[in-house]
């Protein structure tokens, strides 16, 4: 949702894919509508949901059959913790859209309505598309992972994080997340080394991240200097570059 600052009255600077589909669902008449979208999305960075839905929904008024404002307004309601309401507008983009990578989203509100399969469906969808990026097909399995917690099956949930590579060659911001919550499901079923390894790994990389220092020391797995096995002790050394 990228806009800038409108400099004597011009339009905001938003990218011309935008443009052009808020031109195509208003029938032409897009500067008050780019203005509200724009103004939109600079609530929404500073943390003003509210407006932003105000917006957006002045907006959909306007050009209901718009992508972006539709996804825009998804998220906006999402952030805002209408998780009833976030789940239609998401799936109005998805439909509209034919795009699969705000499914994360769409599978969390599913998740919180009480849907678990759904959610479930809806995280398959999008792995087996081809243009979802890497780190929300890890967020929409964090989404899984919590679901199968909910209903208490920490091993489950373990299966979904191993859906994706926890021991990767470049290591991204998700995959801390990722690693946490395997440890801690480690810790449920007692493997106390295999979590103690995700911490452990964790802490390589970002020291001060939640409280995985007092995690780790509460277990009091002793640290061996041939130990192997016990997580991503090889990603742990392979930095993000």
């Amino acid at each position: 949702m990228a806009s800038g600052p409108q400099d004597r009255g011009d339009r905001p600077r938003l990218p011309a894919s935008v443009y052009r589909d808020l031109k195509a669902a208003s029938g032409g008449d897009v500067d008050a509508l780019a203005s509200d979208y724009a103004e939109a999305g600079m609530a929404l960075e500073a943390g003003d949901t509210r407006r932003a839905i105000e917006l957006l929904r002045r907006a959909k008024q306007r050009a209901g059959r718009s992508v972006a404002v539709r996804e825009a307004l998804g998220i906006a309601l999402y952030l805002d913790g209408d998780f009833r309401e976030a789940g239609r507008e998401l799936a109005a983009y998805r439909r509209l859209s034919g795009s699969q990578d705000q499914n994360h989203l769409l599978a969390d509100c599913a998740r919180a309505n009480g849907q678990p399969d759904r959610a479930e469906a809806l995280v398959e969808e999008m792995m087996r598309s081809a243009d979802v990026p890497q780190d929300r097909i890890a967020e929409g399995l964090l989404v899984v992972a919590g679901s199968r917690v909910d209903r208490g099956d920490p091993r489950a949930a373990l299966a979904a994080l191993h859906r994706i590579d926890l021991e990767p060659r470049k290591v991204e911001p998700y995959h801390l997340r990722l690693w946490y919550l395997a440890a801690t499901l480690y810790e449920q079923v007692g493997k106390r080394e295999r979590a103690a390894g995700f911490y452990d790994a964790i802490l390589t990389i970002e020291p001060d991240f939640l409280d995985v220092t007092e995690r780790l020391a509460a277990l009091e797995v002793p640290q061996r200097p041939d130990q192997t096995g016990s997580a991503p002790a090889s990603a742990s050394k392979r930095l993000r570059q």
